[in-house]
C-alpha cells in the first residue's frame, strides 16, 4: 500500500486511492555535470549552473512500489533529457539503491514529498524526499546534498526519523515526512527542515493522529548537525495554538518563510483536523528557534477570515508561502479541499504593506463558485487540494496556480484541472486571465481529459525554461500511459507576458526519450513537485 493519508484528506478519484508496481531502474548517483567551481545559491540549483532544476516524485515506483525521485537538470536552454548540455540527464533516486539509505519496500512511498532548500550553506540546493510509509508508516526523510558541477549525491545522504530526535520517538503510523519545509528559523544563516509527523500521537499511552512537527536546525555540516538541539512541536506546547486532540492531524501541511516582518523565517502548519474543521498556526521563527514566542491560529472562525468552520472542511489541508502582492514578503495561502462537501476553497491572507506582517485585513477567499472563476464547483472536486505560486507572466507579483485534481471535465469525472490567479498590489485577481482553467482539454496541452487522471493533484512553478518567466508544472499521477494503468506524468505549461497556458507545453514521464527507469503500472508519477 501506499502511503494513507486522513479520512478528510481527498484523493483525487476512485483510481488514487490504492497506490502502487514494476519497472527498470538505473540511478545516477554522481552525473557528470559541468565545470563550476562553487553554487551561488540560485533557488532550486543542485549542481550550480545557475539554471533552475526540478524533481519529481513517483510515489509507487519501482518493482517493489517503494517510490522513486527523479530530477532533471536546467539548461540555458531548459530542462534537459539528453546529457548534451551543461547538466546530467535524469538521476533517479530510490531506497537502498545507488548509496541511497535505507532499504526499499512497498507502501513506503519514497517520493510522496519532495522539497529544496540549502540545508548545508553551501550555495547548493539540496534535497528532502518524504518516505511517510516508511517502516510501517512510522515514516522517514532522506536529504541528499547539492554539489558544483556534480549536482546531487548520495554521498554523504541523510536517513531521519523522528528517533533522529530522540530515541524512541518513532512509532507505527505516524507518517513522519507526509509534509516537508525549509527556511532559517533561527536566523543563523543556515536553512532548517521542518517535517510533519501527522499522525503523532502526542499523549502515550492513548491517543491517535494528533500530530506534530519535527525541527532539524541546519549546520554547515549538514541538517540536524547544529549546536542547537533538534525538537519536536506539538499543540501540547505552551507556545503553539490549540491542544493535541484525536484526529487533529498537526503537521499534516508546514510551510516557511517570514510571515511576521521581522527577517526570521518562521513555521506555518495545518492541522486540518482541529475542531473538526481545520486550523493553521502560525510558529514565529527567533534567535534561538521554534517555541520561543507564542504563535498565532487561524480558522474560519477567526474574525475577519472569509467563510466559517463547518465540519470537514480541513483547512489548513494545504499551506503554502508566496508573494503575491509583490512588496517582497509572502503571503499565506490555505486550501480547504474539503470545504462545502469537497468542492474546496482557497483563503489567503495577505501581508501588510508597511510591516510585511501577514494578518487578516484584506483577506481573500476563492473557489469555483467565485464569480470570474471558471468550472463549476462540484462535490469531491478539492479545489486547493495543491497550491502553488510563481510568477507566470513576469509581472513581478506572484500568481497563484490551484490544483482541483477531482474536477469534472465536461462528462469526464475527476480528471482534474488548475485555475490560475492573477497576482497584484492588492491580491490575487480574476483580471486578465485570472480565474482561467486549464484542463487536459485546454487547447496545446498534451493528452485528453480521462477519469481518474488527478490532473493537477500537484503544481509546482519554476523557471525551468530560462526565459525570465516562470513556468508551471502539473502533476497528473493517475493518467495511464499506453498499456500502463496509472503511470502517472508531468506537464510544463511555458509561462509566457501574457499569462500561462497549455500552447507549447510538454510532457516528461518515465517513457521519455533519455528518461531513466520506464512506466511502472500504478507507479503515480508527478504526485509531488519542486
Amino acid at each position: 500500500m501506499a502511503p494513507s493519508f486522513p479520512s478528510h484528506r481527498r484523493r483525487a478519484g476512485a483510481a488514487l486511492a490504492s497506490l502502487l508496481l514494476p519497472a527498470a531502474l538505473l540511478v545516477a548517483a554522481d552525473p557528470a555535470g559541468a565545470v563550476v567551481a562553487s553554487c551561488a545559491g540560485t533557488p532550486q540549483d543542485f549542481n550550480g549552473d545557475g539554471f533552475a532544476d526540478f524533481a519529481v516524485g513517483e510515489v509507487d515506483g519501482g518493482a517493489t512500489h517503494g517510490g522513486k525521485v527523479h530530477v532533471f537538470y536546467g539548461t540555458a536552454s531548459g530542462p534537459t533529457f539528453t546529457g548534451s548540455g551543461d547538466a546530467p540527464d535524469d538521476q533517479v533516486f530510490q531506497q537502498g539503491v545507488g548509496g541511497v539509505p535505507g532499504v526499499d519496500a512497498a507502501g513506503d512511498g519514497f517520493g510522496a514529498t519532495v522539497t529544496a532548500g540549502d540545508l548545508n550553506d553551501d550555495g547548493c540546493a539540496d534535497l528532502a524526499i518524504g518516505a511517510p510509509g516508511n517502516n510501517r508508516r512510522v515514516g522517514s526523510v532522506t536529504v541528499l546534498y547539492g554539489s558544483p558541477g556534480t549536482g546531487l549525491r548520495t554521498t554523504g545522504a541523510q536517513f531521519l526519523s523522528q528517533d533522529s530526535i530522540a530515541a524512541g520517538e518513532a512509532r507505527f503510523g505516524e507518517q513522519f515526512g507526509a509534509s516537508i519545509a525549509v527556511g532559517d528559523l533561527d536566523d543563523d544563516g543556515v536553512e532548517d527542515l521542518a517535517v510533519g509527523a501527522p499522525f503523532d500521537i502526542v499523549e502515550v499511552p492513548g491517543g491517535a493522529d494528533q500530530g506534530a512537527v519535527a525541527v532539524f536546525y541546519g549546520a554547515t555540516t549538514g541538517v540536524g548537525r547544529s549546536t542547537r538541539a533538534d525538537v519536536l512541536v506539538d499543540q501540547n506546547d505552551a507556545t503553539v495554538p490549540g491542544t493535541a486532540e484525536d484526529g487533529d492531524a498537526f503537521g499534516y501541511a508546514v510551510a516557511a518563510g517570514d510571515v511576521t516582518g521581522d527577517s526570521i523565517d518562521d513555521l506555518v502548519v495545518g492541522a486540518p483536523g482541529e475542531n473538526g474543521s481545520g486550523l493553521v498556526s502560525l510558529l514565529p521563527g527567533s534567535a534561538t528557534g521554534v517555541g520561543a514566542t507564542a504563535g498565532t491560529g487561524w480558522s474560519q472562525s477567526t474574525p475577519g477570515v472569509p467563510g466559517a468552520s463547518e465540519t470537514d472542511d480541513s483547512f489548513g489541508e494545504t499551506v503554502t508561502l508566496g508573494d503575491i502582492t509583490g512588496d517582497g514578503a509572502p503571503d499565506v495561502l490555505i486550501g480547504a479541499p474539503g470545504e462545502n462537501v469537497g468542492r474546496g476553497a482557497v483563503t489567503i491572507l495577505l501581508s501588510d504593506g508597511t510591516t510585511h506582517a501577514v494578518g487578516v485585513a484584506g483577506a481573500q477567499a476563492f473557489s469555483q463558485s467565485t464569480a470570474g472563476v471558471d468550472g463549476a464547483a462540484g462535490v469531491a472536486d478539492d479545489f486547493g487540494f495543491a497550491i502553488a505560486v510563481a510568477d507566470l507572466d513576469s509581472d513581478s507579483y506572484g500568481d497563484v496556480a490551484i490544483g482541483t485534481p477531482g474536477d469534472d471535465i465536461g462528462a469526464v469525472v475527476g480528471a482534474g484541472s488548475v485555475t490560475v490567479l492573477r497576482g497584484s498590489a492588492a491580491g490575487a485577481t480574476l483580471a486578465g486571465y485570472g480565474g482561467a482553467r486549464i484542463s487536459q482539454e485546454s487547447v496545446g496541452v498534451p493528452g485528453g481529459a480521462e477519469s481518474g487522471d488527478g490532473f493537477g493533484f500537484a503544481v509546482s512553478g519554476a523557471g525551468i525554461r530560462n526565459t525570465g518567466v516562470d513556468d508551471l508544472l502539473v502533476g497528473v499521477p493517475g493518467e495511464t500511459l499506453g498499456a500502463v494503468s496509472e503511470a502517472g506524468l508531468t506537464l510544463i505549461l511555458p509561462g509566457r507576458t501574457t499569462g500561462p497556458s497549455g500552447v507549447g507545453s510538454s510532457e516528461v514521464e518515465a517513457d521519455k526519450l533519455n528518461v531513466a527507469g520506464g512506466r511502472t503500472t500504478n507507479g503515480h508519477w508527478g504526485f509531488s513537485l519542486d
